[in-house]
């Protein structure tokens, strides 16, 4: 594990703006653009995605296990995102991890290779069960949850190794220089990055205005 934890933290040294150095505090600082992006498609096997593809909204949600926002936003404000837009086909929404921690590499590792039905399974469960963890690394935990959700034995030894984090790292480090997101929770709808954290009422009115819009321009 080692290896891991020293891959981790080189690149939390590069995901940094400026390769984490400090600013010029004389230097004027102005607001940075809006991101837009589109899925790589060498990164979709670790996301999860709700919905009808062709909805005119298209949410990502960038998220870590060790981000205490990105669970408290999955349990309370996705359900009424859930309901209200994407069981209605007007959003389809997409879970991205992003590796800020081990518990996130450990689970990526493991769901890459599952079904769609797993991949839910497994991500709701420990989306769920890591709200109450208190540790930095919760290797156990995660094993037992994905034993729970049906993946076997075979299947963790084999991802839960050095070798398939590398594979891992090396691809969240290639999305990682790609997107360069300052952290988790962030999220983009329709390729543009949304500053702040919107909880689902002001993501509801989000949501509105862009199908208020997308309507108005259809006419």
């Amino acid at each position: 594990m080692r290896n891991v934890f020293c891959i981790l933290a080189v690149l939390s040294i590069l995901i940094t703006p400026n390769g984490g150095a400090s600013s010029d505090p004389a230097t004027p600082q102005t607001a940075p653009a809006k991101k837009l992006f589109v899925m790589p498609d060498t990164y979709k096997k670790y996301t999860l995605s709700f919905g009808d593809p062709n909805a005119p909204i298209k949410i990502h949600k960038f998220f870590s296990f060790s981000c205490s926002s990105c669970l408290m936003f999955h349990k309370h404000h996705f359900p009424v995102i859930f309901d209200q837009f994407i069981k209605t086909g007007k959003a389809y929404w997409t879970l991205v991890p992003y590796v800020m921690d081990v518990d996130t590499l450990y689970v990526m590792a493991t769901v890459s290779t599952c079904p769609d039905d797993v991949k839910l399974h497994a991500y709701e469960t420990i989306l769920d069960s890591a709200l109450n963890w208190t540790e930095d690394d919760n290797k156990e935990k995660i094993i037992q949850a994905l034993k729970a959700c049906g993946i076997s034995d075979d299947v963790i030894e084999h991802t839960l190794s050095e070798t398939n984090y590398e594979v891992v790292l090396r691809d969240s480090f290639d999305f990682q220089e790609y997107i360069q997101i300052d952290g988790t929770p962030t999220l983009f709808i329709n390729g543009e990055e949304i500053p702040g954290i919107p909880g689902s009422k002001k993501l509801t009115h989000i949501i509105t205005d862009m199908l208020n819009s997308n309507n108005g321009d259809a006419q």
